[in-house]
């Protein structure tokens, strides 16, 4: 009994661990990935310009 106790005491603070690391995770690539769509906005924004300055 006592066994079967600490496996799943073990088993809920893996569980916890892996929750904390993948929600971080996420978080870190959130991040990045919204800084890569600002990056591609204000490229498209400059080349708008650029082209609008060629037509006129």
């Amino acid at each position: 009994m006592e066994f079967i106790k600490s496996l799943l005491s073990f088993l809920l603070k893996l569980i916890l661990v892996l929750i904390l690391v993948g929600t971080a995770g996420v978080a870190i690539l959130a991040f990045f990935l919204k800084k890569d769509v600002d990056e591609i906005k204000e490229f498209t924004e400059k080349l708008k310009h650029e082209l609008e300055a060629e037509n006129n």
